[in-house]
């Protein structure tokens, strides 16, 4: 079990890196659409509204691989 905790905070680390990464992106995309002029912000659109669905599913993994790695942790704890 502790390399399966080990296997799943690896993946975790390289999800939390494409979420910052992400978010970054994000967040330049919001700066440029703040000043752009509508056809721009046209095709600015589906890139922000894409990252930000990817932002939640990434979120949504982490915190589901932060909290199987704790339970296997407290399960080797106990052992």
């Amino acid at each position: 079990q502790a390399s399966t905790a080990r296997e799943q905070y690896n993946e975790w680390k390289l999800i939390d890196q494409q979420y910052k990464s992400e978010q970054h992106q994000l967040h330049l995309l919001r700066q440029e659409y703040a000043t752009a002029d509508d056809d721009r912000k046209k095709e600015l659109t589906p890139a922000i509204l894409h990252l930000e669905n990817n932002q939640s599913q990434l979120q949504v993994q982490c915190e589901q691989l932060l909290h199987s790695i704790r339970r296997i942790e407290m399960e080797n704890n106990q052992q």
